[in-house]
């Protein structure tokens, strides 16, 4: 298994016959969910992953309602032509029943709407034996599946396997005839993670609802000889002082995800973050013990505020967008402490952040101990 579960299939006879002669279950009911949950009648594919962050600037309808309009609706093709559609999930209505402290998600069950994109394929054809021990010939065919979470107007977040995702997300596009200048696939930049690793390092929030209480895993990318291309720690203590992430960081090389303990209002999440745009929330903190309908309001609610903290970001002035070379002295002591032998240069990543928050290197005087 490669974290993903096997799409849903079923054997389906030419299409001469016109109706199902066999079917089983290929799904995995380990790869479900990560954790035990209360049962609530609700499944989502695979884990709480999020392949796809779409940022929509424009679009040409009056309400949330009338997305679900504009999608067409799934239903069952042939091995000549499979069908591909969406069928709208009505998560609100039950948030009422199944979610604890329901005040707390308002801001994302107001405006969200979701939606299971679900896609048909047929394999070769193939012999098999009725239940009765008939003989026929079929063609296998299976379901791939991903659910669309539009928190409207601005982004929709697409849980589900990177392929499927990815599918799902263009047929959104296409269907509802948004404009490519108008529609943006969400990464992060390095430096936001930058940003994120100061924050925890100072002791100060994110913003005012949420908050990395624990940083546990880092992967840093770049040159650097004897790390290699890129250096990776996991089920760190606090990732912030070790070795490899100091030594990176003042190598400039760049953060490329991050893996921590959010806290988001009153709520503990774990939840990994790549800069290519894909957030998992695990099964652990408060999400564990939750229903699979609160699992996903769950990681809505953070990747709401993730996508905020992202956008306000973007917005700081350069001299609180980035980190002034103070920041970097202190991981050299850090790294000093722990007896780690820093005998190199570090005038590079001085002079990139100086010029980024439009300053000059010059009127720095940082020789990290040398």
């Amino acid at each position: 298994m490669d974290g993903v579960p096997r799409p849903e299939s079923r054997l389906v006879s030419p299409p001469t016959e016109g109706k199902l002669q066999f079917s089983w279950a290929a799904l995995d009911p380990d790869a479900e969910t990560e954790g035990a949950a209360v049962e609530d009648g609700f499944e989502y594919p695979g884990y709480l992953l999020f392949n796809e962050i779409v940022h929509v600037q424009e679009i040409g309808f009056d309400g949330p309602q009338t997305i679900g309009e504009e999608l067409s609706t799934f239903g069952d093709g042939t091995p000549t032509n499979p069908s591909k559609g969406f069928r709208q999930l009505d998560l609100s209505e039950e948030v009422d029943v199944r979610v604890f402290e329901t005040e707390s998600f308002a801001p994302v069950v107001e405006d969200m709407q979701s939606f299971e994109y679900i896609a048909e394929d047929y394999g070769t054809q193939m012999e098999f034996v009725t239940g009765e021990g008939d003989r026929q010939q079929g063609r296998p065919r299976s379901l791939d599946r991903a659910h669309i979470h539009w928190h409207w107007p601005d982004y929709f977040f697409v849980q589900g396997s990177q392929s499927v995702a990815e599918a799902a997300a263009e047929e959104i596009v296409s269907e509802l005839d948004l404009d490519s200048a108008d529609v943006q696939r969400f990464t992060f930049d390095n430096d936001f993670f930058l940003w994120m690793y100061k924050k925890n390092h100072d002791g100060d929030p994110l913003s005012e609802s949420l908050d990395l209480l624990k940083w546990t895993d880092a992967e840093a990318t770049g040159d650097l000889p004897y790390l290699g291309s890129s250096t990776e720690v996991q089920e760190s203590e606090d990732v912030g002082r070790s070795i490899p992430i100091l030594v990176a960081v003042l190598r400039n090389m760049d953060l490329a995800s991050l893996e921590g303990i959010f806290e988001v209002g009153s709520y503990a999440m774990t939840a990994s973050i790549g800069s290519q745009g894909k957030v998992h929330v695990k099964s652990e903190q408060t999400v564990q013990k939750a229903s699979n309908i609160a699992r996903v309001f769950l990681s809505n609610l953070f990747l709401h505020e993730l996508t905020n903290l992202y956008e306000n970001w973007k917005t700081l002035d350069p001299e609180e967008k980035y980190p002034h070379p103070s920041f970097f002295s202190s991981l050299w002591d850090n790294a000093s402490e722990q007896g780690a032998n820093l005998d190199m240069d570090f005038d590079r990543v001085v002079e990139e952040y100086a010029a980024k928050r439009g300053e000059s290197a010059e009127d720095y005087d940082f020789d990290f101990g040398n």
